[in-house]
């Protein structure tokens, strides 16, 4: 982890770990708790690790502490939740001139 000057500290209790199986998902799911430490948006966290398909406890977890994650690691081995469904947009219709 790159030293700078808002670096997340990383604290466990027990053993806390939260397992994804891509990078790309890990990667998500540091982001998404970087972010919330530099705004504080709730809603905005709580939707991405929804998606990422994290329980509800470590998702408080996580609201409760920002600037702290629980550690993660990829395991290949586990499913990808699916990606919750889209409401479709509304199409616009144009108008002739």
């Amino acid at each position: 982890m790159a030293r700078h000057r808002f670096a997340i500290h990383m604290q466990v209790s027990g053993l806390d770990l939260v397992e994804f199986g891509s990078k790309s998902a890990a990667r998500k799911f540091q982001q998404a708790t970087d972010q919330f430490f530099f705004d504080g948006r709730r809603a905005a966290l709580f939707e991405a690790l929804i998606a990422l398909g994290m329980d509800a406890r470590t998702i408080r977890w996580h609201a409760d502490h920002p600037g702290e994650r629980m550690p993660c690691c990829v395991n290949a081995g586990i499913a990808i939740p699916p990606r919750p469904a889209r409401r479709p947009s509304p199409r616009r219709v144009q108008r002739a001139p």
